[in-house]
């Protein structure tokens, strides 16, 4: 598109503000009423179109998820605020807030334009947000299929027991590695089918502690 070129003409003062809305041309004419002498200067303003930007979460905080990612699209240049619970990766960013956290990032776009846009990161301790999967049943059979019995859940826990009781109350299994399961036997010898209790006692930092009890039946 063709742009015109603009005339101005100001007394006073040494500078003009320019704001226009579209690409122009514009001249400078200069002249002094004493010495009769004019110049002319010309020059073109570009303008460019205002970007929008905005901060997008992975996911939400809570028990089950200690860490989100958060981005920011079509940006040339991203910093971000603050550096505590954050680590930088170009125009996205790792957090591992605490707390409910405010972030901002400082954005240049293709046009060398600057922006800041923020964003709160809500942490939610909610404990109901943690999942556990526990099978009501077993086969230790050698078969490779249903034959351990273990505890799956969605959330790193820092602290972690897991025990199994026969019917007469005696203490069959005891683990405190969350990925070590039951194989239906004590000392190598297999236990009978039967119900037995399980009771997990786990522990995370970031949401307090968990209580399940419950009765696994073993099946061979």
């Amino acid at each position: 598109m063709e742009r015109r070129t603009r005339k101005y003409c100001w007394f006073g003062t040494d500078f003009c503000l320019l704001a226009p809305e579209i690409s122009s041309n514009y001249t400078l004419d200069i002249s002094s009423s004493k010495c009769g002498e004019k110049v002319s200067f010309a020059s073109a303003v570009k303008t460019f179109p205002l970007s929008t930007f905005s901060i997008t979460p992975s996911n939400q905080i809570n028990c089950a998820n200690t860490f989100a990612e958060i981005s920011v699209k079509d940006a040339k240049k991203v910093q971000w605020e603050p550096q505590e619970s954050l680590v930088a990766k170009g125009s996205a960013a790792i957090i591992t807030p605490k707390t409910t956290t405010t972030y901002q990032a400082n954005i240049e776009d293709q046009y060398g334009c600057l922006y800041e846009v923020n964003y709160t990161q809500y942490v939610l301790f909610d404990p109901s947000s943690v999942h556990f999967f526990i099978p009501n049943a077993f086969t230790p059979n050698g078969d490779g299929k249903n034959d351990i019995f273990r505890v799956r859940t969605d959330v790193a826990f820092d602290k972690y027991s897991l025990r199994i009781f026969n019917r007469y109350g005696q203490l069959v299994f005891e683990t405190r590695n969350p990925e070590m399961g039951w194989d239906g036997s004590v000392e190598k010898v297999p236990q009978p089918t039967g119900t037995y209790i399980y009771e997990v006692v786990a522990h995370c930092g970031f949401c307090g502690e968990f209580y399940k009890k419950g009765t696994i039946v073993l099946i061979r």
